[in-house]
């Protein structure tokens, strides 16, 4: 009984942690909830910008799933991701569930883990977190044809997160050739399809040194003093290994992103033996530690804020219905959702001349470019601004709208 008390206080938790933002703000949050609306209302996107104007495919699932529920999507975005964040508290604990200390204490630090709570957003890799744990599961329970389903199911809902998940399946799956030729099969497949989908982002590689601290180093000497066995433990410790060495090459993606939130499950897990044998040896240790990522999961999840204010969303609504002209704007994902062409839409790697076009936009907002040959050539007539972009000087273009956010019209002068 004390043990289910834990847990439903621990999924009750998670639960206000991430609709807090969303039952404050009554709002949407996140900048690529607004694209995957779209997705979910038109399958094909049909911005002559986008993507250089060819069709780019999206793995179906989640939007499919959206689509036929019957909500509206502003309503879905606004209460499907804490709904879904959570849920994977419940996926998670059915993969540790052989060991019920283990499952609490895991539990409560996937709950409160600063990336995933970040990342609560209307966004398909929260349905690939949440089923993630059952493909593991399975595989460890030893159901080959409920695994290979589950690797086909994750395929299918963000390429990304499948490619994390499928290739830490493949390293761990040893002798059993039915799951790892299901699994590689899979791999091949996403590999072909990422590289059929054109050009790549270019990241930037920005310090790292405390988001790093935020998401790894603090459940780190956890899941170094665990050190779980088995296969189970095995594919925890690969997965933490594997989340790690990504978050170093790719530091952008850490912490209050992607990585992070992917590697979740792993980090946690692994730490949680770590923080069961802690609390056998020093158990002021490791309550201290309880109130370590109690803080960390209130601190992420309290300053969550919508990216776009309602005077930025009018904004864009009027744009829409302004005219089919392109649009310069550092809103791209809020702005095509309201009918508009973009010069630069916000997943870089479908925007054709990405670099070339943000250079061109963020010179003449942020530093008083006079060069307009980019947007010009593009046919663009106007330039939207969010409200929270300052200018560096006034632009001199006549000024279309102001309610915060501003729409000019754009002149080649």
């Amino acid at each position: 009984m004390l043990k289910k008390t834990a847990f439903a206080s621990v999924l009750a938790l998670a639960f206000l942690v991430r609709a807090e933002p969303y039952l404050v703000h009554s709002s949407i949050m996140g900048v690529d909830a607004y694209y995957h609306m779209r997705i979910i209302e038109d399958f094909f996107i049909r911005d002559a910008l986008y993507a250089g104007g060819r069709t780019t495919i999206y793995p179906p699932l989640f939007h499919l799933v959206m689509h036929i529920i019957p909500l509206s999507v502003q309503t879905l975005a606004r209460t499907v991701p804490p709904l879904l964040s959570t849920s994977v508290i419940c996926t998670f604990a059915y993969m540790l569930r052989q060991r019920a200390d283990v499952a609490i204490v895991g539990t409560f630090m996937l709950a409160l883990h600063p990336a995933l709570i970040a990342r609560t957003y209307f966004i398909p890799e929260l349905l690939a977190i949440a089923v993630a744990p059952l493909l593991y599961a399975w595989f460890v329970d030893g159901r080959p044809l409920r695994t290979a389903v589950m690797v086909v199911f994750l395929s299918l809902t963000h390429v990304f997160s499948a490619l994390i998940y499928l290739g830490t399946l493949v390293t761990v799956s040893g002798r059993d050739r039915r799951v790892r030729f299901v699994a590689i099969a899979a791999l091949v497949t996403l590999g072909a399809f990422v590289a059929l989908q054109g050009p790549r982002i270019q990241y930037a590689r920005p310090s790292f040194i405390v988001p790093l601290f935020m998401t790894i180093a603090v459940y780190l000497p956890f899941a170094v003093l665990g050190r779980p066995r088995g296969l189970k433990g095995r594919t925890l410790l690969i997965g933490t290994m594997a989340t790690v060495v990504l978050s170093l090459l790719l530091p952008r993606e850490v912490a209050t992103s992607r990585i992070g939130a992917i590697g979740a499950l792993f980090v946690c897990g692994t730490a949680s033996y770590g923080l069961v044998r802690a609390f056998e040896r020093d158990r002021n240790a490791f309550y201290a530690a309880l109130v370590l990522f109690l803080a960390l999961g209130l601190s992420v999840g309290l300053a969550r804020t919508p990216v776009y204010t309602q005077p930025d969303i009018e904004a864009a609504g009027h744009l829409g219905g302004m005219s089919a002209s392109p649009v310069m704007t550092t809103a791209g994902h809020l702005v095509t959702y309201h009918g508009a062409s973009v010069l630069i839409d916000e997943y870089a790697e479908f925007s054709p001349h990405h670099d070339k076009r943000s250079e061109a936009l963020y010179g003449i907002v942020l530093h008083g470019s006079t060069d307009y040959r980019v947007p010009s050539e593009a046919g663009v007539r106007y330039l939207h601004v969010e409200r929270s972009v300052s200018f560096s000087r006034e632009l001199g273009f006549s000024c279309l709208y102001d309610d915060g956010a501003r729409i000019y019209l754009l002149t080649s002068r």
